[in-house]
């Protein structure tokens, strides 16, 4: 039996974010996982998204049932390993079964077959520990250290919160940060910024119209006006999406871009892939804005959005 298309997918781009230091988000929209369903690629974001998350905490379960080191596992052992680990705490949606058996095919496909019986070993003592409460460990946490292992969290980041705010926000911050956000989007060009259409139609009304009819539904901003939650559909799908228009863009993202705005220069720093500029520019257009990025491939993505949405050249 073959390998679903979103775990092999998701393997693929973990062991790139590893190996090349490439960004997951660009992969999990790059053209080579355009064949994959609708269904197939919101398993691959899941699954890529939840494993780099998490991935310290999948760690140490999987060295506590483990013989093996895991840093000594080669990279496309521990990149399946880790994907089913994290099927099995935190999908419950998904059998314990199918998760060890895709899960040990993942490393047989990866030309690693004298690991695939260690694989499942491994799988199968964690499945049968059961998953934990994470987020409940998380608000028991006694001290900064062991906040910072169960929420996984880089030590120091946790134990500078836990200085200055204490640990009960510490932790509801840690708790916060491994929450997985609504997806929300950015208007270019919305009626906050007075855009309109030829025929007079606000620009937001137009292209949340253009969105149901390709059935993509929304919901208002929790924080923002000019932000819409998607409630269902696949929004990368529509033209849209595709012409620049729309961005994918978290709503506190959104509200640094409303923050900073106000002067006549702005400097955007790891700016790529733009949107945070485009809504900088569109709301400051007497403003110079400038943004850097340090990886050239990076950069060309802000010049793409650049000249989708007709502004003046980055």
């Amino acid at each position: 039996m073959p390998v679903s298309p979103a775990r092999a997918a998701a393997l693929e781009i973990l062991l790139r974010v590893e190996r090349e230091r490439s960004y997951a988000s660009e992969l999990l929209h790059s053209a080579s996982l355009a064949k994959l369903s609708s269904r197939d690629h919101g398993l691959a974001t899941e699954l890529v998204m939840g494993v780099l998350r998490w991935q310290s905490l999948l760690d140490q379960r999987l060295a506590d049932a483990s013989s093996q080191k895991v840093e000594r596992l080669d990279g496309e052992v521990l990149a399946a390993l880790r994907l089913g680990m994290y099927q099995l705490q935190f999908l419950s949606r998904v059998p314990a079964r199918a998760a060890i058996f895709e899960s040990v095919e993942l490393v047989k496909m990866a030309r690693k077959r004298s690991a695939a019986s260690f694989a499942n070993a491994v799988l199968r003592k964690i499945a049968k520990e059961g998953a934990e409460d994470t987020f409940a460990k998380i608000g028991k946490s006694s001290d900064a250290i062991s906040l910072a292992k169960t929420a996984a969290h880089p030590p120091w980041l946790v134990a500078r919160w836990t200085e200055r705010y204490g640990l009960e926000a510490a932790r509801q911050i840690c708790a916060h940060d491994q929450t997985v956000p609504a997806t929300a989007i950015y208007i270019h060009g919305n009626r906050s910024n007075g855009g309109r259409s030829r025929d007079g139609q606000s620009r937001d009304d137009q292209s949340e119209a253009e969105l149901a009819a390709a059935g993509v539904h929304l919901a208002p901003g929790r924080l923002l006006s000019a932000a819409r939650r998607i409630i269902a559909g696949d929004v990368t799908g529509t033209r849209a999406y595709r012409e620049g228009r729309i961005s994918i863009q978290d709503e506190a993202s959104q509200l640094v871009g409303l923050l900073a705005s106000g002067g006549e220069l702005i400097l955007d720093c790891c700016a790529a892939p733009g949107s945070k500029t485009a809504l900088l520019a569109g709301r400051n257009p007497r403003a110079k804005v400038i943004a850097s990025e340090l990886h050239p491939h990076r950069a060309r993505l802000l010049q793409s959005l650049n000249r989708k949405l007709g502004k003046r050249r980055l």
